[in-house]
């Protein structure tokens, strides 16, 4: 009896290997919430941008900023926001003190900001401070827009 149940055993698991069958959750086929893919490289997030014909969406933040983490955990994390950027955009998201030469050249003056740069180094959009999941959807679909048109 103990070997037919040990037979048995490795029956079943040799089937459930051959067939590819793995225990799994109940919702690991649910779909999961949709997350930024941020580059922390700004130079690779640019190359990719080209590369791919996308406009590059650079949050420009630093330690401690109230703000930043806000906008990260309220707006950037929304769903609706981050398929959005997901779908259009090459994110990048960087602190402000590690690129001050950029800062500088994209007239940033306060964190968080959010500047929206076409394939072609045209910025297409400059958003300083907080702003809610809406507003960014609003200027995030008008900077497509843009940016599609400036391409063509």
């Amino acid at each position: 009896m103990h070997l037919a149940r040990r037979s048995l055993a490795h029956i079943l698991f040799g089937l459930v290997a051959a067939l590819g069958v793995h225990s799994q959750p109940a919702f690991a086929n649910e779909p999961t919430a949709a997350r930024i893919d941020w580059q922390s490289d700004v130079e690779q997030a640019w190359a990719n941008s080209q590369t791919q014909k996308q406009p590059l969406l650079l949050f420009v933040k630093t330690d401690g900023c109230v703000f930043c983490t806000k906008m990260e955990r309220e707006t950037y994390s929304n769903e609706s926001v981050a398929r959005q950027v997901m779908g259009t955009f090459v994110a990048s998201s960087v602190n402000g003190r590690s690129i001050p030469e950029l800062v500088r050249k994209l007239n940033i003056r306060i964190y968080p900001t959010t500047v929206i740069i076409g394939p072609d180094a045209q910025v297409l959009d400059s958003i300083p401070g907080y702003v809610p999941a809406a507003t960014l959807q609003s200027r995030l679909e008008i900077a497509a827009q843009k940016s599609s048109t400036v391409s063509r």
